[in-house]
């Protein structure tokens, strides 16, 4: 019983790794032709049928879906490897975020924690490439729904308090990413600033709402904030 329990559990993850390389492939089929409207919509109706099949958990991972299929369109275009890397690392994503879903991975907290810090990196780079107020608008938006998805996942209480606090999270991102934007430092040190705060935030919060916000947590959240104000003071002197 025990081998046959294994075995559907690889073949389930081989399943996975497939429709992730086939994520990969048609994402990377669309850039390249400048999305031609075949390709576009054959890499959307692809993403749509994987992520639906079967359709557990389909609405309570809907904010991450949504960045997911967005993401090849709102990046800019790369050159030789680093389109092919892109895309890749699209597909290995979409493997977290349905492996997540579908309850496929064992320690999926983890691999969810991988997935959704990863699309706050990735969010933010885009945000600081194009930075301007519209921009910020969608960002914020999208962070507020992606937040609130992430306490979803951790947390078992009132959703309109998740919802508040979200919101709340997702504007001081967006006020940071204010200050961020205008320090002479990389766009990508940017993005893993916000991404390190996000992370830090999303610990205070998780604490508070299991009421076991502690002196311990405080000093650590304090003192992880220190060194982030810090290391970007030294990225950008």
């Amino acid at each position: 019983m025990a081998a046959k329990l294994k075995s559907v559990s690889t073949n389930q993850i081989l399943r996975l790794a497939f429709r992730a390389f086939l994520i990969s492939l048609t994402a990377f089929w669309a850039r390249s032709t400048e999305f031609q409207f075949l390709y576009s919509v054959l890499f959307v109706a692809i993403f749509i049928f994987f992520y639906t099949r079967p359709p557990l958990q389909s609405a309570k991972f809907f904010p991450s879906a949504v960045g997911l299929i967005l993401l090849p369109f709102f990046a800019p275009p790369m050159l030789g490897g680093m389109e092919i890397i892109a895309d890749i690392a699209l597909g290995v994503l979409f493997f977290f975020m349905l492996g997540v879903k579908n309850l496929l991975i064992l320690k999926r907290f983890n691999a969810y924690r991988v997935f959704h810090f990863s699309m706050i990196a990735i969010v933010s780079a885009l945000l600081f490439i194009e930075f301007d107020i519209i921009s910020q608008i969608i960002v914020f938006v999208f962070f507020l729904f992606l937040f609130r998805e992430f306490y979803l996942v951790f947390l078992d209480i009132d959703k309109k308090r998740l919802t508040l606090a979200s919101a709340a999270e997702s504007l001081i991102v967006i006020e940071a990413s204010w200050i961020i934007f205008f320090l002479p430092i990389n766009f990508l040190v940017s993005a893993v600033s916000i991404t390190l705060l996000s992370a830090i935030m999303h610990d205070i919060f998780i604490h508070y709402f299991k009421k076991s916000i502690s002196k311990k947590i405080v000093i650590r959240s304090i003192s992880l904030l220190s060194i982030l104000i810090v290391g970007i003071a030294i990225f950008s002197s």
